[in-house]
Parts: C-alpha cells; structure tokens; sequence
C-alpha cells in the first residue's frame, strides 16, 4: 500500500477517536429526529421540469411504508418528515424511462442512500429519458398486408458469462398490417414477424402435394420473418435506437420460403416407453450454443403418439420437451441441426430433474463462521430459472438438475473475505466448464471449496473532467482478464460520498477495473468488447490476502 494511503487510513482513524472522545453527548431523541427529501424531475433531452412524474421514497430495509408523490408544475417534489434510515428512490412517468439514480449537484447518489437525523437533502435532481419508438408493417409477397401478425422485438444481453436474447416487447399488427412499439430503451433491436399458418379445423386431415410419382413435393410455405426478409437471427439486420427516437418504416416482408418437417417420438429415460402428450417446443439456437429465442410452430401428435413439427426453416434448434411417466416430470434439451430435407426418426429421451449433493469445504480458516450461506445455480440459457438451496449446519446441501441445462453455481451470502476457488466433481474443477446433468444418467456428489484467503481492492472514483473531484455514487467493477470462464470472479461496488470504494473477497488473478456513473463505458460482459473495456479502465493484479490501491476514472 502507498505510504500516502497508509498515512491517511491512519489519520482517519485518529480523527474519529478524538472526536468520539471530544464530541459533547447529542440530546435527548437527537437520533429520532427526522430528516427531509425534495427535488426536481427534469427531462434528459431537454432539461425541462416534468409535472406527474410518480417519485416513490422506499425504505431499504422494507421496514416501514414508503412514501409516494406526484410531481408539481414545475416538476418539484417534497417529502418533509422522513426518518433516519437508509432509503431508494424510483421515480416514473409515461413517455421516459425508469429511473432511480439521482443527482446532487455534480455528484451521482449511490441507488441506496442515508438519512441522518435532521438531514435535509433539498436539491434531488432526477433526469429521465424519454422512450423510444419503432413502427411499420408487415406484408406478403404480393402485398396484402398481415393482419393479426405477432411482432417481436428481441435484445441481446451478457451478464456475468452468459449470453442470450431476451424478448423486449411484443405487439400484433392491425387491419392494415401496421404496428408500433413504444417504451423502448435506447439500444439494438432485431424485429420479427411471428407468422404461423392457420391450424387445421377439428378432425380435418391434411392433404400434402405429391409429384407425379406419389412423392410429397418440396413444402414453400410463409414461417417466421426477421427484418427485413431472412428466417434467421443470425442474418438479421439490428434497428439502432436512440433516447427519444421515433424509427419507422421497419417494414418486414413475408416471402414462400423452403420448409420441412421434423418428425419422431419421445421416450422416457425412467422405462423407456413412449411418453403420451408431451410438450414441445423449438428455438432458434446460436452458434456457440449459448443463446435461443422462441420459434412458434404448429406441433401434432398421431395415433401411435408420434409427433410432427411443420413449418421448421433450415438452422440450429433446441427442442424443449417435458412429460411425465408413472407421476414423475421429466424434461430435456435436445439441439439439433435441421437442413434441407425432412427429419425422420428424431428420438428424444427425457428423464426427470436430478438432485445432485454438495459439502462446502473450506480452504484457510477452517474456524471460519458460515451462517446463512446458500449456494445457487446459474443457468447459462434462457431455458430454465436460477434454482437455490441453503447449507445446513454440517455445510451439506441439495440442488436440483434440470437436463440437459449448463449450470454455473455461485455462493450466497458469504463472508467477505470469502471467494469461490474450486467446484469439485470427483476429480475435476468444473468452475469454468460449468454443471450438467444428463437424461436419465445417475445423480452426482459435488465438493464446493471456499478460500477464505481473499484479495481486497481499495480505491477511489474520480470524475472524468477533474481527478481532483470524486465521483459520488460511481459504480465500480472488477472485469477478469480474461473473462472466459470466470463469471464468479465479477466483483461490483458503489463510491460512497467521497468517492471511496473497498471490494472484498477477490480471487486471484488479472482484472480491469472501469467506473461510471450512468452508463459503462464499454459492454463489461461482453469478452469481444475487452480492450474497449482496458481503454477505458485501469488494470490491476491481485493475489490472495493481498490488498492493492488504485484509482479509476468515472466515465
């Protein structure tokens, strides 16, 4: 540690034990007396003061009832008697965004703040960004506008090593083929026509087209359409919006394009039988196996209970199939590449979740104390939830599988100096590799190792204009170097108000640590965007016990 940092840490210290020795005694109540919020909600774009804007004044430890008002017309509000404690704010009005980070003069309040008794805070600044809007139609080949037609718009996100898109708004288009998405964030979107062919009336038959020999002739049939005219996302053109913007004309056409079918049965790893009326369901799969979305299509079952999907485009998918067998749910994630010809014979075996056990075993102080401790499982898909257990008191716990589904498991609620070394199944670390679980396939024992032997980072955010002003509130985060296979390893903090931060329980190794106070200044999550991210941050090395300084820029 710099001698500069020793030195102040040192006087701090000092500074506090002469006060508490020399401050006279508070009065009577002095620490029940109550504080006050008030301020002013203004547009981002313009800096206009916003009336009916909702603020909400909650408290954070959802001890007592939080506080709302609506905004005047001069866009101030007032709450007059809070009391001490430590509280958020959410303020929101039609047309902008959500928002919860406020401003006192230059500096950015951290999302949960303290009250002190008597405190008057009187110069909240909230600015809110106004939504954005995209619109067009959707219309077939010949013109005739689709009418009816789901329109989705999907965003792309990375979060701590995993990837995938997400649905960020869905709408269907009107007589005359139109549609119009609002209450947009600013950022890429990819727009697709959900179109799927009427179904076939009750106890109708189908009749496919045969060629002069009998033979089923090629399918050309209307399917699911990304802007502007493709049936893959991989192929997909991004709509670019931003704050306030109003993008029209995204006009998606819907062409004849070349289908086929996927044809098989699905059986159960418990007996091996048939599984009666299963649910399926197709999504489209990326390339790295990572991320899917949701592929609508009509899906029948035969009397043998054989099923059929029609309608599939050429590409990866991930079939999502789940039935029962003698009361039992099982389940499955099956990827499979479709081409050009039909898919016979396609078996799916589908076993029920599996309950694997664990043990914590800790590495340093074994004396260490570990109330409270959970450990959960991170899903590296969309295609299954977070699942979480607690550790008893002989640090063993339960957690359960879902097939086919990669997990990453992290620990909750951990001592601070505490970080995740190892997750041990027999002989291998599966830390970066991840968890899963096979249809059918016997239940695994895990060993969790715990250091105890954490890295700390001590540091101060300053502000991009001037180094010599700290940057109040400015979120804080350690990015591994590399990020690949180290999503436990993220470590995020808040500046207090002098622009202060101390992270603890770091594993060893490289980082980049980057600070802003709206937005990051590069896709943190995103190992593509790494040396956009070194650009703009500062690198560091940490090892175990060790404590390193550094200061980083707020952007």
């Amino acid at each position: 540690m710099p001698s500069r940092l020793k030195l102040c840490l040192v006087v701090l210290c000092t500074y506090r034990w002469v006060f508490a020795q020399t401050a006279p005694a508070p009065p009577p109540d002095a620490d029940k007396k109550p504080g006050s919020i008030a301020g002013t909600v203004r547009s981002d774009s313009t800096g206009q003061p916003l009336r009916r804007a909702q603020v909400v004044l909650s408290p954070a430890d959802a001890s007592g009832s939080s506080l709302a008002q609506i905004t005047d017309d001069k866009g101030k509000f007032s709450f007059p008697k809070v009391a001490p404690g430590t509280y958020s704010v959410t303020v929101q009005r039609d047309g902008y965004l959500k928002q919860t980070a406020g401003r006192i003069g230059a500096f950015k309040m951290p999302p949960i703040f303290l009250i002190q008794p008597g405190q008057d805070v009187g110069s909240f600044d909230f600015r809110m960004v106004p939504t954005g809007v995209v619109s067009g139609k959707v219309k077939f080949d010949d013109g005739e506008p689709a009418v009816n037609v789901t329109v989705q718009l999907y965003r792309e996100y990375r979060t701590r090593g995993r990837h995938g898109w997400e649905v960020a708004a869905s709408t269907r288009t009107n007589d005359l083929g139109e549609y119009r998405v609002h209450g947009l964030e600013p950022g890429s979107y990819y727009v697709a026509a959900l179109y799927q062919a009427p179904r076939l009336p009750p106890n109708a038959e189908e009749q496919r087209r045969t060629d002069a020999s009998g033979k089923p002739r090629e399918e050309l049939s209307y399917a699911v359409t990304f802007y502007p005219e493709v049936q893959k996302l991989a192929d997909a053109v991004a709509v670019h919006l931003l704050p306030g913007q109003e993008v029209g004309s995204i006009d998606i056409f819907l062409t004849l394009v070349h289908t086929v079918r996927i044809h098989g049965r699905v059986i159960s790893a418990l007996s091996g039988a048939v599984v009666e009326g299963p649910s399926i369901t197709l999504r489209w799969n990326d390339a790295e196996n990572t991320g899917s979305v949701s592929a609508p299509v009509d899906v029948t079952f035969d009397k043998k209970h054989n099923f059929e999907i029609k309608g599939v485009t050429p590409g990866p998918y991930l079939i999502i199939t789940s039935g029962s067998d003698d009361g039992k749910a099982l389940s499955a994630r099956t990827p499979i590449s479709v081409g050009e010809a039909d898919v016979e014979e396609q078996s799916i075996v589908i076993g029920p979740q599996q309950i694997w056990k664990g043990k914590i075993v800790v590495d340093g102080d074994e004396s260490i104390q570990l109330p409270g401790i959970g450990v959960e499982l991170q899903p590296r898909r969309a295609t299954a939830s977070p699942v979480r257990a607690y550790v008893e008191k002989n640090l063993e716990f339960s957690l359960p599988f879902q097939p086919q589904e990669t997990y990453d498991l992290e620990v909750l609620n951990a001592p601070e100096d505490v970080y995740l070394e190892a997750v041990r199944v027999g002989k291998n670390d599966h830390l970066a590799s991840g968890l899963e679980a096979e249809p059918g396939a016997e239940a695994q024992e895990m060993e969790v190792v715990l250091c105890t032997r954490g890295g700390k980072v001590l540091g101060r955010a300053v502000t991009a204009a001037d180094s010599s002003v700290v940057a109040t509130g400015a979120s804080v985060l350690l990015i591994p170097d590399p990020p690949i296979g180290r999503s436990q390893a993220y470590r995020l903090a808040y500046a207090d108000q002098y622009g202060n931060f101390l992270i603890h329980g770091v594993a060893p190794g490289n980082y980049i640590a980057v600070a802003w106070l709206d937005q990051p200044p590069c896709e943190v999550y995103n190992p593509d965007d790494l040396a956009a991210c070194k650009g703009q941050g500062v690198k560091l090395g940490v090892s175990d016990d060790a404590l390193e300084s550094v200061q980083v820029v707020a952007r």
